[in-house]
Parts: C-alpha cells; structure tokens; sequence
C-alpha cells in the first residue's frame, strides 16, 4: 500500500498549476465569449448604421423628388392662370357684343329661343 500511496504522492505545486491551468481556460473562455459578444455587438451596430444611412438616402431621393414635382406643378398652375386670364379677357371681349346676354334665363324661355333640334346639353353648353 505504500508503494501505492507513493505513486499518488501529493504535490502541492502539481494541483495549484492544474487549478491554475483550469483558472486560465475559464479566463480564457470569458475573454473569448467577451471578445465575441463584443464582436457581434460591433457589426449589429454597424449594420445599423447602414440602415439608418440607407434610409437617409432613401428619404432624401424621396424629398428631390417632391420637390421637382412642386416646381411641376407650380408652373401648371402658372400656366393655368394664364390660360384663365386668357379666356376671362376673351369673355370681357365678347359681352358687349353678346347677344345672348339679354336673352332669357331660364331653361323653358331658352327652349323659345333656340331651335327644336338642339337638345337642352348643347344649348347649356353653348351658354
């Protein structure tokens, strides 16, 4: 039994390196974990910030666009009231010389005034 004890003879400096061999892989193993969390942690957010850069671009092509279309529009409507101002004057032009401004108003005195064959929408529409 002796000679059994002795080969499993206890060395204080043998368990305290493999409690420290142990220590340094559990170390080592947080570290790692850390390093990786760290890692992932790092392109989450930097693909976040692609994201939220793509989005920016996204709303500022949507922006110019609204804006060509304003100007766009701004012009029709330019355009418009020049067409408008057009057709007022032509109007301010054919009054005085209208004769259809004396003309009776309503629709069963128009009936009088106009011929038969005419139907009540081309009649509206000429007036």
């Amino acid at each position: 039994m002796d000679s059994q004890m002795a080969n499993y003879s206890f060395h204080p400096e043998s368990s305290e390196s493999s409690e420290s061999s142990e220590k340094n892989d559990h170390e080592f193993g947080t570290i790692h974990k850390k390093t990786r969390r760290r890692e992932k942690n790092r392109l989450a957010a930097q693909k976040t910030r692609q994201k939220q850069t793509q989005r920016a671009d996204i709303l500022h092509q949507e922006h110019e666009q609204l804006e060509k279309k304003n100007v766009s529009l701004r012009r029709e409507i330019e355009q418009l009231k020049d067409v408008l101002k057009q057709w007022k004057e032509l109007v301010q032009e054919h009054e005085p010389r209208c004769q259809m401004m004396n003309a009776p108003k309503s629709q069963s005195e128009l009936v009088n005034v106009f011929p038969c064959e005419w139907s009540s929408l081309e009649i509206l529409a000429t007036y």
